[in-house]
């Protein structure tokens, strides 16, 4: 059996350094990456918003609208402001 190789898809990188985004841009602009589309977030608000947008461009197993449900409620839990 053949490890899968990587191909060319729709990437969210939710990371607070801009060095690490950068390098990102380097490793997804080569090799079998190339052509990726690679959305960027500064922390997990703006991660959230983008997943929360477009749920069909990273989510690549089936979903059931529970399972969504689940993730959006946990992502909200993790990243709301701290009272």
């Amino acid at each position: 059996m053949s490890a899968p190789t990587a191909r060319p898809g729709t990437f969210l990188v939710v990371d607070d350094s801009a060095l690490h985004h950068q390098m990102y841009r380097l490793i997804f602009s080569k090799g079998s990456l190339a052509g990726s589309t690679v959305h960027h977030a500064m922390n997990g608000r703006e991660g959230y918003a983008l997943l929360a947008a477009h749920p069909e461009d990273y989510l690549r197993k089936p979903f059931q609208p529970a399972d969504l449900e689940r993730l959006v409620a946990r992502l909200q839990a993790e990243h709301a402001p701290a009272a």
